[in-house]
């Protein structure tokens, strides 16, 4: 015997439907269960394929008892279930449909290549029980269930499916419940009646045995699958068009961030260095006292020690004397008006003539020479005495070069060389107060160590020239660094840092928006594909409760969900560049107007970030896609069927 059943029962809610039903099934014959509405053949028929638990008895295939739900999965994978709803899927084509059964394409002269490309909505309902007896058949099952297969046929068409189950039953088990008799009777080896809560046997031929054959198990084809899977995330179209519409744009914003976090650090510190000066940063050493008895304190200034700052920055910076507070009182004449600008030093160059200027400078200055003049008091303090020596100096040259500067937060420079005013204040002897110490004071020496550290006149700081530009932001962190007394501390003022702080600060606000923009939209987004996953499992219930009748594996059905959700995420991931490269240029310029730079110049992806793109993409696939699996461990098959 291929089937056995042993003392069988089962109620339900609280009435007997069957007790005691003993019965064995042979390898092949066409056996019809017969009896009035509620008398328990459904039931019987879903409790032989496992879809309903059993009060008591048993049941046996080919000799094993079945007892657990995988026992019942591996036996409906030996199994073919028709059913009265057809079990087709209206929003598949036919080939589509067939690609369930999970096993290759079988000769057949019911359809031809022309219907079974089309949907099956089309076709008319003798051809969709037609489809679906051919998509069981092609699992080559042991056994073939049929839950009433010619209930919603006409008598034309209820015959010719009926003749197919009675040619297949000279090679399977076939198992079929229905309500007509006279069908029954004209094709029927056996016909089974349930009365009185038993099983009974009401009329039998003789059925030529077969001997068992031991037939494959049903195989889950992932590409089959994976194609039906896309199919049917496609027969919704408009839901999947706007929820792949919202989920480029949120990743597209989510880009665009990115860049910009990326990119603008980059983009600023790039235009901050064309600054002539961006390698030169004052350092100014302050000293902090708390006041006594309250939250307040007092500072400091005072120009840091210099042999400690070269022994602490020698590899990478050189330290210079700054003259600024000698500078401060310089005149520029142009076309005969005095004008303010300021004048900064650093190294280049080897004569005052070699006078440069910025593009803000040079807007304002003639094409004739530059003309500076400078006439200062330099106090010196000598035994109690102050004594002032007068100096002057006096520039006219024509601007040797400008300097292509960014402009944010710029106004007009006028550069000298800081070598060439070096020569000149160690060239520039201080007269009276030689004569008072009895030894030539050059300028420079005034300046660089003669009198104290916190002296206005040396301006209580000290250049700290970096040598190679890359190194810039290293060596303010390497100063900031450096452990001093307590209380005491380095100020850093750096026009190169001015520039790019104020800027970044800016590129942070905005950051922080694209951020609450790009937080909303992914939640908005993660909605959406929520809801479209629904609305895809509830379309698919049957697809999933056909699988199950097939006895395939629930886990597998989690793929159906999450490689065609992964495949749509990927896509999108990709498309969005599209956006986001058009983003990019009407931001940029948008933006550039403001500051004066393309904070997106610099927007490239490393494969890193791609990488983790990918494997977000991966985990919110696999997230999104538990849900709907959760659902169809809870499906009941028979509702489903039934309900269509």
């Amino acid at each position: 015997m291929l089937l056995k059943l042993d003392n069988i029962e089962k109620s339900f809610s609280e009435k007997l439907l069957f007790e005691k039903i003993s019965y064995e099934f042979p390898h092949t014959g066409f056996f019809i269960l017969l009896g009035p509405s509620g008398c328990g053949k459904t039931t019987l028929f879903y409790l032989l394929l496992g879809l309903e638990q059993k009060d008591k008895g048993h049941i046996y295939y080919k000799g094993k008892e079945l007892i657990t739900a995988e026992d019942f999965r591996i036996f409906r994978s030996h199994c073919g279930v028709v059913f009265q709803e057809y079990g087709v899927l209206n929003y598949l084509s036919g080939e589509e449909n067939l690609l369930l059964g999970g096993g290759n394409f079988l000769p057949q002269k019911l359809f031809s290549k022309k219907k079974l490309k089309m949907k099956t909505g089309n076709l008319s309902g003798g051809e969709k029980q037609r489809l679906s007896i051919l998509r069981s058949l092609q699992q080559d099952p042991d056994i073939l269930f049929c839950d009433e297969p010619t209930g919603a046929l006409d008598e034309k068409n209820g015959n010719i499916v009926m003749k197919m189950l009675k040619e297949e039953s000279q090679k399977r088990l076939i198992i079929m419940v229905s309500h007509n008799l006279s069908l029954a009777e004209k094709y029927g080896d056996v016909l089974l009646k349930i009365d009185e809560k038993h099983l009974l046997e009401t009329r039998k031929n003789r059925i030529l045995e077969k001997s068992s054959i031991e037939k494959r198990q049903t195989e889950f084809h992932f590409l089959k699958s994976l194609f039906v899977s896309f199919s049917s995330f496609s027969a919704e179209k408009i839901k999947l068009f706007f929820t792949l519409f919202a989920f480029v744009l949120s990743l597209t914003s989510v880009f665009l961030m990115i860049s910009l976090k990326n990119s603008a650090p980059i983009a600023i510190q790039s235009e901050a260095r064309t600054i002539a000066d961006c390698k030169r940063m004052k350092v100014t050493e302050i000293e902090k006292k708390s006041i006594e008895g309250t939250h307040f304190s007092l500072s400091k200034m005072q120009r840091p020690s210099k042999d400690f700052l070269s022994s602490e920055l020698n590899d990478f910076a050189n330290i210079k004397v700054n003259f600024d507070s000698f500078l401060s009182d310089a005149i520029i004449e142009n076309n005969g008006k005095n004008q303010k600008f300021l004048i900064k030093t650093f190294p280049y160059g080897s004569t005052l003539n070699d006078i440069r200027v910025n593009t803000l400078a040079k807007d304002i200055l003639s094409e004739s020479d530059v003309s500076i003049t400078l006439h200062k008091k330099i106090e010196t303090i000598i035994a109690d005495k102050t004594i002032y020596d007068e100096v002057n100096l006096s520039i006219e040259a024509p601007i040797s070069y400008v300097y292509e500067e960014f402009d944010f937060l710029n106004f007009p420079v006028i550069y000298l060389s800081s070598d060439a005013l070096e020569e000149f204040m160690n060239e520039t002897i201080l007269k009276k107060a030689s004569e008072s110490l009895g030894r030539n004071l050059s300028l420079y020496e005034r300046y660089d160590t003669y009198g104290i550290e916190d002296d206005p006149l040396k301006s209580y700081s000290y250049y700290v020239d970096v040598k190679e530009q890359k190194n810039i932001e290293k060596v303010k962190e390497k100063i900031v660094s450096i452990t001093l007394d307590q209380g005491h501390s380095y100020d850093i003022e750096s026009r190169y840092f001015i520039v790019t702080e104020a800027l970044l600060s800016s590129t942070q606000l905005l950051e922080m928006v694209m951020q609450i923009f790009s937080l909303l939209s992914l939640l908005i987004t993660f909605f959406l594909l929520h809801l479209f996953l629904m609305s895809n499992y509830q379309l698919r219930k049957k697809e999933f409760a056909l699988y199950l009748t097939m006895g395939i594996k629930k886990e597998r059905m989690f793929f159906s969900f999450f490689f065609p959700m992964l495949f749509f995420s990927i896509l999108a991931f990709f498309v969005s560049f599209v956006p986001f490269e058009i983003g990019t240029k009407i931001l940029g310029k948008q933006l550039f107007s403001y500051f004066g730079c393309n904070i997106f110049a610099y927007t490239s992806f490393s494969n890193e970030e791609i990488f983790f793109f990918l494997c977000f993409l991966s985990f919110l696939s696999f997230f999104l896609s538990l849900y709907p699996f959760r659902q169809i461990q809870k499906l009941k098959v028979g509702e489903v069927i039934r309900s269509e």
